[in-house]
């Protein structure tokens, strides 16, 4: 068994296997990914103490084309494989190992053969930005191109070989291309560059007077278990790779976090991408009414929460419209999925295939899928109320890597967490509040947006908002802490006036949209005092400087901090400075 990846991220794994659909893996803290020698996967889970095994499904046939330099071969074959081994198997040629059979096919090892295969990316694996290929074992010399970019040479089949590929050599629709020289050419070829001969200098009788080692190196061996094309972004990696006959996909996704250092600062002037820079309401597809809440994918589209136009819009990033993404019909009361009644809370999940919204008046959670297009129930739907598998109002939801669902249960003044693949009728249980608005540790009065942070034990993060402070809740622990505000209402740098939204970065720094302060502050890890990083204490405005009534917060994957300027009707973007760090 050969280990690929090690990594103690917690992880999202699907294998997409030849036309044969995609399985899930959700794991916490992947520790090691391993083949076996027959294809099978195997996954290790550290903190829950399990290891998973995939079998690799192989039954789409042969989809490498080989032919050899004057195309009199043409064929399809398996990987790993050798050219004797692929031409046997299409009744090609005899068994090489029969009789002299090794002798009168001693033609083919000075060919030159190439393997070629075609295989698809996805727009969501193109808009990443570092990708490689790498070849556990190839023999011996291969050219390798990706369509027509010329990767590298391999010229040793005992080492590993890894190519970056530029971006742009990447297409929706691709060919891979191995050209393999004969290596007893080669050999010859070196032997005379060098002034030298090839051993051994008495090659036995039985061998013709033919060199045993070039013999013997000259199967245009492509073999490899651990072939693999793989991309990857920070926490976000894509790995596809060439095992038997398929072209099978495994995609890595965790929470895409920035790493932003706690003395990060940003651009205080905002610039504004979506809805009107002057603060004009509208219902056009380049305007808002009340943006809510956001959410933003790593090739930067952004989709809002469009609370007063009752409608998700989707503004790919550069674009000066959007378009409505998920419900499609607008305002609406009851089952239908297709209508809202107020959208509060996004959260687009570790995938990116799904985007989860709160329809606060109908009580539900809502999840487009976006393969699908499909809008379905994910948690409540049975009306408003307070037991344990319904909600009354919600300002936040998140969904984790095991697909367990928060919601920010605003009227009933406590956090529900519900398991996956939840019903109308599925018991949530409460991870935060009593269900009694109070001031104490154990309470909430009016919890806005939360977030857990998965890298730190699904600590959870919730917004008290008339408590005017932000709580922290480790799992499994009984102690609750103050990590932001907490002092009554006010304006000071220790204080917060009705925040409404939270986000933690990969340092522990707690992120606050301080509505009533029309400003963003942030509280570094244990600190007593916040720091504003945009807006003006108690001023409003539409300049690019101000804000008004901030409401939901987001970090892009480089740390561009994105603001729902709710009563302004537009989404400010404000850029990083990371000069001071």
């Amino acid at each position: 068994m050969q280990p690929l990846k090690s990594s103690k991220n917690k992880t999202l794994i699907m294998i997409i296997s030849g036309t044969n659909g995609a399985k899930l893996w959700l794991l916490s803290n992947l520790y090691e990914i391993c083949w076996d020698t027959n294809g099978n996967v195997y996954f290790a889970e550290q903190s829950n103490y399990q290891v998973h095994r995939c079998t690799i499904d192989n039954s789409s046939g042969n989809d490498w084309i080989i032919n050899n330099h004057n195309g009199s071969y043409n064929i399809r074959g398996e990987v790993p494989g050798t050219i004797h081994t692929i031409l046997l198997a299409a009744n090609q040629i005899s068994e090489p190992y029969w009789g002299y059979n090794d002798v009168k096919l001693r033609y083919l090892v000075y060919d030159l053969w190439t393997f070629r295969k075609n295989f698809s990316l996805t727009n969501d694996i193109l808009t990443l930005t570092k990708f490689t290929i790498h070849f556990d074992q190839i023999d011996t010399i291969a050219n390798i191109t990706l369509n027509q970019c010329f990767l590298g040479q391999t010229n040793n089949m005992f080492v590993a070989y890894s190519f970056d590929i530029t971006r742009n050599c990447l297409k929706s629709t691709n060919e891979l291309r191995l050209d393999f020289e004969s290596p007893v050419i080669y050999a010859l070829d070196q032997s005379q560059s060098y002034n030298d001969s090839v051993p051994p200098f008495c090659p036995p009788d039985i061998q013709h007077a033919f060199n045993y080692y070039s013999n013997n190196q000259t199967c245009q061996l492509f073999y490899s278990n651990l072939t693999f094309i793989y991309v990857q972004y920070q926490l976000n990696t894509v790995i596809l790779f060439v095992n038997q006959t398929n072209l099978a996909i495994q995609l890595a996704r965790s929470v895409v976090r920035p790493t932003v250092c706690p003395s990060a600062v940003w651009n205080p002037n905002g610039t504004t991408i979506a809805g009107s820079a002057s603060g004009n309401s509208g219902s056009s597809s380049s305007q808002l009414n009340n943006p809510f809440d956001i959410a933003v994918d790593s090739a930067l589209s952004l989709y809002v929460a469009d609370y007063s136009n009752y409608r998700i819009m989707k503004w790919i990033n550069g674009s000066a419209n959007s378009t409505v993404v998920g419900p499609q019909l607008g305002y609406g009361v009851g089952p239908d999925t297709q209508h809202l009644h107020s959208a509060t809370a996004l959260y687009l999940d570790s995938t990116e295939s799904n985007l989860y919204i709160a329809d606060t008046h109908n009580c539900r959670v809502l999840k487009w899928n976006m393969v699908s297009n499909s809008v379905t129930v994910a948690v409540g739907g049975s009306g408003c109320g307070s037991s344990l598998n319904t909600f009354y109002w919600s300002d936040g939801i998140y969904v984790d890597r095991f697909s367990n669902i928060y919601v920010s249960d605003c009227n009933n003044n406590r956090v529900l967490k519900f398991p996956p693949n939840s019903t109308s009728s599925t018991l949530s249980v409460i991870v935060a509040g009593t269900g009694t608005a109070g001031s104490a540790l154990n309470q909430l009065s009016t919890p806005g947006g939360i977030y857990v942070d998965e890298s730190d034990n699904d600590t959870l993060y919730v917004v008290d908002r008339l408590n005017n402070r932000v709580m922290k809740y480790r799992a499994n622990d009984t102690n609750r802490t103050v990590v932001a505000g907490g002092n009554g209402p006010g304006s000071s740098f220790k204080q917060l006036y009705d925040p409404r939204d939270v986000y933690v970065d990969s340092f522990g720094t707690v992120y606050v949209s301080d509505t009533a302060n029309h400003r963003i502050m942030k509280w570094v890890k244990n600190a007593r005092n916040g720091t504003l990083i945009v807006g003006v204490t108690g001023v409003t405005g539409t300049t690019p400087s101000r804000l008004n009534n901030p409401y939901g917060i987001r970090l892009d994957k480089s740390g561009n901090l994105y603001v729902a300027d709710y009563t302004n009707d537009r989404i400010q973007r404000f850029t990083i400075d990371n000069s001071s760090c």
